[in-house]
Formats: structure tokens, sequence, C-alpha cells
């Protein structure tokens, strides 16, 4: 059977999901998924407040489609012309990736949870524009039998712009054995390069470069910085752990990311939910010791 299975249902929920919109134009439902429309449905349920934007991949897997931007976060490129005339603009700024810290891998017996190789039994995402929220519900079963549910829910509030909140939640529907929940900050993706347009994209593909990265019980960092606009950022996660199943296990950091893993066993019909806070803040030039921004998202 295909990963993706189901699709007549799916077309049904589709259906009533459009009635719905109907009925409520302030929720974007989503009860089919399409991979080869992975990156434009997770580009349309996107959160942002201002300050911080956030495409909404999921959580248990990496995609295509990850990203994380702030909006005083850019980089600097110069613009290339055949012939340059009076007037012409030298440089384009382009806001480009900061890190990452949407992703919560999940294992199963050891076995991390690769969502194209399940069956999808049921699957809903819903960007509700009045709370300003994103929430998922994705039933599936795994090759090995098992049957779990995954309910994730984030935003980022106003009150905090800076801030990026996320619940997960793991329901065993039939599964029973040991669970592991790594959570991760996850260096910058490459922004957009320049193309036909050189007023668009930031050089061959810029990213930010990772200066430190650091891993503990209590929180998770990653400092990073740009090569020309002289912007560095900070960004931290911690956790909040519900019930008695999970207890973290370890925590470890490279240039590439910074993870704080959580194990335990899960029963049939039991459940873990997990909350992750991730903050951010930012400097440009010498306005703030590197230390004080760590300071600042560790503090959030």
């Amino acid at each position: 059977m295909t990963a993706y299975a189901n699709v007549g249902a799916w077309t049904a929920r589709a259906a009533a999901a459009a009635q719905a919109a109907e009925a409520d134009p302030w929720r974007l439902v989503q009860t089919r998924f399409d991979p080869a429309r992975a990156a434009h449905d997770a580009a349309i349920h996107c959160l942002a407040n201002g300050t911080l934007g956030v495409r909404s991949s999921f959580e248990e897997q990496v995609g295509p489609s990850d990203g994380s931007y702030l909006a005083e976060v850019w980089e600097r490129s110069s613009i290339q012309y055949h012939e340059r005339h009076s007037g012409f603009a030298l440089t384009t700024d382009t806001r480009i990736p900061v890190a990452d810290g949407t992703h919560v891998a999940i294992r199963l017996d050891g076995q991390a949870l690769d969502l194209g190789a399940c069956e999808w039994l049921d699957f809903e995402r819903v960007l509700d524009l009045r709370a300003g929220s994103v929430s998922r519900r994705l039933r599936l079963r795994t090759p090995a039998g098992a049957t779990i549910e995954i309910a994730a829910e984030r935003f980022v509030p106003f009150a905090h712009a800076a801030l990026l909140c996320i619940r997960l939640r793991i329901t065993s529907i039939d599964y029973a054995g040991t669970i592991e929940l790594e959570s991760s900050i996850r260096s910058a993706r490459r922004a957009t390069a320049q193309g036909d347009d050189p007023r668009i994209g930031a050089g061959a593909g810029d990213r930010m470069t990772t200066r430190a990265a650091d891993a503990t019980a209590q929180i998770a960092s990653m400092l990073q910085s740009t090569l020309v606009s002289g912007i560095t950022v900070a960004c931290a996660q911690r956790h909040r752990i519900h019930g008695d199943v999970l207890a973290l296990a370890h925590a470890e950091a490279d240039a590439d990311s910074a993870r704080q893993s959580y194990g335990g066993t899960l029963a049939a019909g039991g459940s873990v939910t997990f909350d992750k806070f991730v903050a951010y803040a930012w400097t440009q030039g010498a306005a703030k010791p590197e230390q004080m921004l760590l300071d600042e998202v560790s503090a959030e």
C-alpha cells in the first residue's frame, strides 16, 4: 500500500472542509496531503506576527519547505550590471533564513519515524486566522504495523514577538514500546540565490554562519551571524514535559544543530505531550555583545 493511501476518503473530507471554510472564512483547512505540493502548502499555512515568520512544515520530519525568518535579519548582496547607469542600485537586501527551532524528530523502538514510509489514515491541517495558530492532526500506521496519532499546534504571539510556541502530542492507538523525541535547533537553510533579476535573492544562495552551539539539560542554543550586513542572531529552546512518561536522555550540539532528546515507554492507548518554546534575539554591529544576546534568549 502506498504511503499516502485512502485518496477517496480524503477527497470526501476535502469537500466537507470546503463547506466548513465557506461557513468560517477565517479558517484555511487542508485534509489531503500531496507530497508534490508540500512546499506550497507549508507556505500558505505559515505564521507571522510582523517580527517572526515560520513556515508550516511538519515538526517530526525535515522537509524542503522548512524555514524561519526574522524581519530585521537580512544579508546585503551586490548587483552586477552589464552596463551601469546613474541611479542604478548598487546592492540589494534580502531576508535570509535564521536558525530553525521547529523540529522534533520521533523514534519508536529506536527507529526514526519516516512519514513517507507510513500509511496515512487521516490528516488535517488548519490555519486559524482568528486565533493566529496552525494546528495539525495526523493518524498513521508505521511499516511495523503500529498505529499512532500526532497532534501539533503552534503560534507566534504578539506579546513576545520573537517567540515560537509549539505543542506536540503523540497518542498510541495500539503501539507499545519505547519512544524518543529529539528536539533540535537546526542551522539556517540557504537563501534564494540571485538569478536573472539580480535585485532578488542573496548572492549564490547565502546562509548564516554558525558561531557557536550548545545544549544542556535545561536549554539548547545557537549563535549565528551574517557575512556582510553584520547581524548576529541568538536562538534558544526550552521545553515543558507533561506527565511522567518522558525524561531527558541526552543533550548535544555541533555546527549543524543543538539537540535535546527525551525518552520513555509508551503504552497502548497512552500519550505524551511536549511543549517547545523557541526564542530569538539579534543585533547589528557591536550594539550588544554575543553573551548578552544568549542571555536574552535564555531568559524568555
